[in-house]
């Protein structure tokens, strides 16, 4: 287990990265859509 973590790959570390990316985008969306139409609604006006 222990080489897992020393060694550098590059596939394990695509897959972390998306996955992370994956995971943050849908933690963030909820919070951004109510912002993005407030925003939209205060420039129309």
């Amino acid at each position: 287990m222990m080489n897992i973590m020393i060694t550098y790959n590059p596939i394990l570390l695509g897959i972390f990265t998306a996955s992370w990316t994956a995971g943050m985008a849908a933690m963030m969306f909820p919070a951004i859509v109510p912002m993005v139409l407030l925003y939209n609604k205060l420039t129309t006006n």
